[in-house]
């Protein structure tokens, strides 16, 4: 893993809802949150990065959408220092991990290497068409996030698992390394998802 520089949990919070807004099978989900607080979705898809005000709205938001998930026991994402960063194929095959919830239930590992197997032995097509943008080479925005302990020997993803295992399921189609927002805390080692 490669640190370009350090970022903020509002830049983080923020690239995890636009990735959320334009997923088909979570976009509702956020819409409907938005409406619900009555907040512009103008603070998503056009921000002002400075303004603190939208910074608060879009942490409302996240906290009213998934804020409350298990995922996210026992990990405060305000107490991480967040870091841009860019990870080879190598390091998302070998250090990135899926979270607990549902891969490891389902495909018996939490490798996305061996998801991403066996995902193109049950079903070679994808619903998401998270694939076919890999396949045209297609730079997918935003970058992932994943939590790590300041070793970053291991990274568990927080957002963007389809994209993650899109990469490793054609990785010839993908311009190595990729950029991801790191979390870093040593209590990181205690979340229930490492």
């Amino acid at each position: 893993m490669e640190v370009v520089g350090a970022t903020t949990c509002d830049e983080a919070v923020l690239a995890f809802l636009r990735a959320e807004l334009d997923s088909p099978t979570e976009g509702d989900r956020v819409r409907r949150t938005v409406a619900d607080l009555g907040v512009a979705a103008t603070v998503i898809t056009h921000p002002d990065a400075g303004d603190a005000e939208q910074a608060e709205l879009r942490w409302s938001i996240f906290q009213a959408y998934r804020g409350g998930e298990r995922l996210f026991e026992g990990l405060p994402l305000r107490d991480l220092a967040w870091h841009r960063a860019a990870l080879s194929e190598c390091s998302l095959r070998e250090r990135v991990r899926t979270c607990r919830h549902g891969y490891e239930s389902r495909f018996g590992t939490r490798k996305p290497a061996e998801v991403a197997a066996a995902i193109d032995q049950r079903t070679p097509d994808e619903p998401n068409g998270v694939m076919a943008r890999v396949r045209s080479g297609d730079v997918l925005e935003p970058p992932l996030l994943v939590a790590a302990t300041p070793q970053a020997n291991r990274l568990v993803i927080l957002e963007g698992h389809n994209r993650l295992i899109a990469y490793l399921r054609d990785p010839e189609g993908v311009a190595f390394p990729i950029p991801v927002f790191v979390g870093i805390a040593p209590w990181v080692a205690n979340w229930h998802q490492w």
